[in-house]
């Protein structure tokens, strides 16, 4: 039994990265030869000697030759497109919060800049970095 599912498992995820490749067609540079890459892919990782990558990043890594150029493809593809709505809600809510009625000639470097600081929260130490400089050095520093 555990046999049979592992066996339906296997062809399901290739169904789905093609039903996934047939909506991004015309991103694809090769979209002819999605099937070889496929099967390619599949030896590549079996008879991968190191540890197997654990997201998307670190699979782009692990192929760092040229070849696979449609699932590279397909990989960057997952990799920009977000699981959900809440991080674009959240960066609605901080420009609101940012830009308000008094705040309205503000260039848009600037607002880019803050809107970025604001939402990326989790590295205290450079934001403390970039206060210190706005600070110190130039009223008009560019947050790129």
């Amino acid at each position: 039994m555990i046999a049979e599912d592992q066996c339906s498992s296997d062809t399901n995820w290739k169904d789905h990265v093609i039903s996934f490749s047939d909506f991004y067609k015309i991103d694809l540079p090769n979209p002819l030869a999605l099937l070889g890459e496929l099967k390619l892919w599949e030896v590549y990782w079996v008879k991968f000697k190191n540890e197997l990558p654990s997201n998307i990043t670190e699979t782009l890594k692990a192929i760092n030759f040229p070849g696979f150029e449609n699932i590279k493809i397909r990989l960057k593809l997952l990799a920009t497109l977000p699981l959900t709505s809440c991080e674009c809600e959240r960066t609605f809510s901080s420009l609101r919060r940012l830009k308000d009625y008094k705040r309205s000639t503000m260039v848009e470097d600037r607002l880019n800049g803050l809107a970025l600081m604001n939402i990326h929260k989790e590295l205290p130490n450079d934001v403390e970095k970039v206060i210190n400089k706005f600070a110190i050095n130039n009223r008009w520093l560019c947050f790129k």
